[in-house]
């Protein structure tokens, strides 16, 4: 996030982004593989998350099912074929575009 006044961005992301960012799934990813090894070894009586769902009910995702869903859908959404490169960011919602398929200087 931006800090400066005279360049008018504080406040302001540098790098906007709306919609799924790469390092977020990939920090999301390690976490749940760590909980559930924990959940594997004893450590831990934690196996899944509870989710509140539109229309106010809860639901029940095993770690184990979070972690197949990011393998199976990894590369399926983030990995470009045409630049051969990982996106930045990824959206699913068609009202933004921003599925980039530019290779950024910070990949």
């Amino acid at each position: 996030v931006g800090s400066s006044d005279a360049a008018g961005n504080r406040g302001l992301p540098a790098t906007p982004r709306d919609g799924c960012a790469i390092e977020l799934v990939g920090l999301s990813y390690q976490t749940l593989k760590w909980v559930q090894e924990l959940f594997e070894k004893g450590v831990s009586e934690t196996q899944h998350v509870l989710v509140e769902k539109k229309g106010g009910y809860t639901a029940k995702t095993l770690f184990k099912q979070w972690l197949t869903s990011i393998e199976e859908n990894f590369d399926k959404y983030f990995w470009n074929d045409a630049g051969d490169f990982y996106r930045d960011t990824v959206t699913l919602d068609p009202q933004y575009d921003c599925n980039e398929d530019e290779f950024r200087p910070n990949q």
